[in-house]
């Protein structure tokens, strides 16, 4: 139908009239920034030269001026050290006391003077001096070489006053430039002037060593001025209010010494050298010459040396710097504006091209739009047709075809009214309507070739430029689209029903606080509907009363969530007033038609639940409290009981070293120790099992010999088993490494535990301890030291065994099973505490029995072998603890015991004082301050728990006195749940349980005050 059309012109491998200007425009820029870039480097280029020549000028002035000073200085020193050394010789002494004292005609004058003149003319010969003359003591000449001339009259004044004359030492004095008449001319002469002192130290005169400028002084200062045109040295003094020019003038005829200046010039070089003390001096010379120069000051002489140039020749380097660098600058900007103007007439030949192809291409261009706008009509996905003035189809598109389900020629047979489904319809009516609007939307149902409904969008557009009006129609098929926006709003309505008929509380509402749905049941809950809180402020104001505003803050943060949050439970008050807990949750649904963020919040009501759980709270807390009030009770019982064991199995301690007592006697006490000791051990199984409840119990590791520790097991219950007439045997793998990490204490309690009970069950036959390796060694790679083993422990009896219902039951505390009547004594705890200890460990307590076959309780531990020294061999004294201890060596010991109770403190002085301790007692905390501070004490042994102050109070009070920071004090006590060694305080050395273990007590004693003791067998 539409003929495919050329293809375009490459129009991009041309270049725009517009980016032709562009390139014009910057071609520009680039010209003038390279020109400023070729002056701004001239300028600074110029700057930084001239700023090095003007370095390199003042360098060069400075040095010769200091450099000249220095010599000058350094030859007015030779020429004082010339007359120095001239007074001070022999020859010129003896002369001057010859003149002062003989005839001057006498032959000793005579003989002196010739010596005299013979050492004067060698010194002004080699020295190039004009003449050496010597004064006497009154300044008159008694001698001199050369011409008879006048004398300066700086002479005159140094003999002046007498005062003076004793003053001067041995001052050389320089005598200034000054001019001499000599035969009608001004000669300008110089020299020193030494004062001569006899052996005594008296003045007897002074000799004059006068020299001629020309000789060296001029001719110095001359030869810098040879350096330049007009470089030129000069040798100035001030004189009052003149300045003095002292050496002859390069660039003037007067003779030196005869020029002068005023400082009042304040213009002049010499002026702000003089005055200024300035180093770098710059204004007129004596010619009103501008000059610059450089000036410095002798040392020796009150002159000043000033180096100067033309300020003209100064600045010369500069200005042929400055045209240098301004012609350079120059030739670079002209080449700049050469190649600028050589680039835009080649640009402006390319503007004229480019215009001519643009031309050439615009047609191209029409052509070539012309057949794309075809192509992407007979391309389209839409409808595309052209109607004549009655409506018929002059052109159609393949995707008009499609939607129809008529090809092209076809539909070029027909109307657009064949095609249209409606009623009462007037074609005529309707072309005149589409004429009349030009532009328009239309939405029609056409019927497709097969008989079905489709729902069409027309965009309509009236041509009239014709003979006879056309219409341009572009068409798409919505049908789809119509049955999705059909499908979307039957879900939004059933969403709408499952959000209104949701069991809890839903709240839909945009970001600026509109509400937009309330569910059924919140308005159930909470009794207010939509038009009672239209908005999120209005349900803030009625939920949450006075605190409305803190609420609003926190629900206006969730409008700037990005995923489901939950908000948390709060309070809210309901329209009858009650209060009610809800916990909320939110979420984001995304943004409205209108751009506004929908959010929605969700609700459960936890009134209930919350109410059910303060109950739990407050049982929870009840039971902690019965919790507390049975550790309590537990810490009381074991002080309590522990309080009259303590007196019970002390005084039985100290009454079996009583050597008169009879067997039987001793027995009784036996059976009483022994009694004692199974009390103490059931008071020791509650307190155990009640630490591990409250999880108060912490294993303590240590390296534990493990062979000996089994042996020392299987020694310990031996008696009971040798009583009993049975075989009690132990197996240990060899091959268990000597030393293993474990809590000693607490596996040997379990171990005895079993082994106990496995005794009291069995009335026959044998008890077998097994220890085996269960695995092989294991070596973590972290720690290359330590093998980790696997144990398996395992106590096997012969005994009644115990029944299968009963296996966990037995673990239960205070529970025994079997026959009531052969139970053995006991609480019930030892297997509920022994699982709990060996779980603690990471071992399962584990039981295998039968009735009447015996049992066997096992378990297995990860213990780490641990690598120490052998145990030293044990010194002579270890080896003698068997024996009875009768006293120690060395002074008395004092040892004061605090404790509330009588008993107590009885049982403790009644086992010391035998051994030669001296006791002091108290009552409590208190007392015992008072008493420690009243006597010299060695050791305190305190209560923990006494009326008024306790042990440990009483502990930190003491350890701030300065005499007992190092004291030992033991801590002692029966409630060792609360007050056990892990449960006090750093004031104390040790801990004492009650019933007190005397040999224990024995042990601190001697390791804590370094006892020695003395045996029974040592006398």
């Amino acid at each position: 139908m539409f003929q495919d059309s050329p293809k375009l012109p490459n129009s991009q491998s041309h270049q725009s009239p517009y980016k032709a200007r562009f390139n014009v425009r910057y071609l520009s820029w680039g010209l003038a920034i390279a020109v400023v870039s070729v002056v701004a480097g001239g300028i600074v280029s110029f700057r930084w030269f001239s700023e090095k020549l003007l370095l390199d000028l003042q360098d060069n002035l400075l040095g010769v001026a200091e450099l000249q000073a220095t010599q000058i200085d350094q030859w007015l020193l030779e020429r004082k050290g010339d007359a120095r050394v001239l007074a001070s010789r022999p020859t010129t002494i003896d002369a001057l006391k010859a003149f002062a004292t003989n005839d001057p005609n006498s032959a000793i004058v005579q003989q002196q003077q010739a010596s005299l003149n013979q050492f004067a003319l060698d010194v002004q010969t080699s020295y190039d001096y004009r003449r050496i003359v010597f004064f006497n003591r009154q300044g008159q000449v008694a001698w001199q070489t050369g011409v008879q001339n006048p004398l300066p009259k700086a002479i005159n004044a140094a003999f002046g006053d007498e005062d003076h004359l004793t003053s001067l030492g041995g001052e050389v004095r320089l005598i200034d430039l000054s001019l001499l008449k000599v035969s009608n001319q001004d000669l300008p002469v110089y020299g020193v002037l030494a004062y001569i002192y006899d052996e005594q130290n008296n003045l007897i005169g002074a000799v004059y060593l006068e020299k001629d400028p020309q000789n060296f002084l001029y001719s110095l200062l001359d030869r810098a001025a040879n350096a330049s045109a007009t470089a030129e040295t000069l040798l100035v003094r001030r004189e009052g209010n003149n300045i003095r020019y002292l050496n002859p003038l390069r660039f003037a005829s007067d003779p030196p010494l005869r020029l002068s200046r005023s400082l009042d010039q304040d213009s002049l070089l010499a002026t702000q050298a003089i005055l200024q003390s300035r180093r770098l001096v710059r204004g007129t010379d004596y010619r009103n010459i501008p000059v610059v120069g450089a000036s410095f000051e002798t040392t020796q002489a009150p002159w000043t040396v000033i180096y100067k140039v033309n300020l003209r020749e100064a600045n010369a380097p500069i200005r042929q710097l400055a045209i240098a660098i301004s012609g350079l600058s120059g030739l670079l900007i002209g080449v700049v504006f050469w190649v600028g103007y050589q680039m835009l007439r080649l640009q402006r030949f390319k503007l004229e091209a480019i215009a001519r192809e643009a031309e050439i291409e615009k047609a191209q261009i029409r052509a070539a739009s012309a057949s794309r706008y075809l192509t992407a009509i007979e391309t389209a996905i839409d409808g595309y047709a052209v109607l004549d003035d009655r409506g018929y189809f002059l052109e159609v598109n393949v995707a008009l075809g499609e939607m129809t389900g008529y090809d092209c020629d076809e539909l070029l047979q027909r109307s657009i009214f064949d095609l249209l489904i409606t009623d009462n319809l007037d074609p005529a009516q309707l072309l005149t309507e589409w004429g009349d609007r030009r532009r328009l939307k239309l939405y029609q149902q056409w019927r497709h070739k097969k008989g079905q409904i489709r729902e069409m969008q027309l965009s309509l557009t009236t041509d009239l430029s014709a003979d006879q009006s056309r219409f341009f129609i572009f068409v798409q098929d919505i049908t789809q689209q119509k049955q999705a926006n059909a499908a979307l709003g039957e879900s939004e309505q059933r969403l709408y029903r499952a959000i209104q008929d949701a069991p809890f509380p839903i709240l839909l509402y945009a970001s600026d606080g509109e509400i937009l749905q309330l569910n059924r049941t919140w308005t159930a809950l909470t009794g207010y509907d939509i038009t009672e809180i239209p908005t999120i402020a209005a349900w803030a104001a009625k939920a949450y009363g006075e605190a409305y505003l803190t609420a609003l803050q926190g629900i206006e943060k969730v409008y700037e969530i990005q995923n489901s949050t939950h908000d948390g439970e709060y309070a809210i008050l309901i329209k009858d007033g009650d209060q009610r807990i809800w916990d909320f949750s939110s979420a984001p649904l995304g943004t409205l038609p209108d751009g506004r963020k929908l959010q929605i919040t969700m609700a459960m009501d936890v009134t209930d639940r919350k109410a059910n759980e303060l109950a739990l709270q407050a049982a929870k807390k009840q039971a902690e409290e019965a919790n507390r009030a049975k550790s309590l009770f537990l810490a009381n019982m074991s002080h309590e009981l522990r309080t009259p064991l303590n007196g019970i199995l002390g005084y039985t301690q100290i009454l079996m070293f009583d050597e008169s007592l009879s067997t039987e006697q001793k027995s009784s006490l036996k059976i009483i120790e022994q009694c004692g000791h199974h009390l103490l051990s059931l008071i020791a199984d509650v307190l155990d099992f009640s630490k591990i409840e409250a999880q108060r119990l912490e294993l303590i590791p240590t390296a534990v010999q493990f062979h000996y520790f089994i042996l020392d097991i299987i020694q310990t219950c031996q008696i009971k088993a040798t009583e009993k007439q049975l075989l009690l045997n132990y197996d240990i793998d060899p091959d268990i490494p000597d030393y293993l990490l474990v809590d000693d204490q607490r596996l040997r309690q379990v171990l005895l535990n079993l082994l106990g009970n496995a005794i009291k069950f069995t009335h026959q036959g044998s008890v077998v301890l097994d220890v085996q390796l269960s695995q092989p060694p294991q070596t973590p790679p972290k720690s290359p030291k330590h093998h980790w083993h696997r144990v398996h422990f395992a106590v096997r009896d012969t005994g009644c065994g115990i029944d299968p219902e009963n296996h966990q039951k037995i673990f239960l505390p205070f529970e025994q099973v079997g026959d009531r009547r052969s139970r053995p004594h006991g609480t019930g705890l030892g297997l509920a505490i022994s699982q709990k200890l060996v779980a603690m460990m990471g071992g399962e307590l584990q039981l295998t029995s039968y009735p009447n076959k015996g049992s066997c309780f096992s378990f297995d531990l990860e213990l780490s072998e641990v690598l120490v020294s052998p145990p030293l061999v044990a010194d002579d004294q270890a080896t003698r603890d068997h024996l009875q201890i009768i006293g120690y060596v060395g002074r008395r010991q004092t040892i004061l015991i605090v404790d509330s109770r009588w008993v107590n403190r009885s049982v403790i002085k009644h086992f010391l004082m035998p051994l030669g301790f001296k006791i002091l007692e108290a009552e409590n905390g208190k007392d015992g301050l008072m008493v420690a501070e009243a006597h010299p004490v060695d050791l305190i042994i305190s209560e923990m728990v006494m009326p008024r102050m306790d042990g440990q109070a009483m502990a930190h009070q003491i350890r701030q006195l300065e005499k007992f920071r190092t004291i030992p004090i033991f801590a002692m006590s029966g409630d060792v749940l609360d007050h056990g060694w892990h449960n006090i305080n750093s004031d104390f050395d040790a801990f004492l349980e009650k019933p007190l273990d005397f040999s224990n007590l024995l042990e601190m004693l001697q390791t804590h005050l370094h006892l020695t003791w003395v045996y029974e067998g040592d006398r």
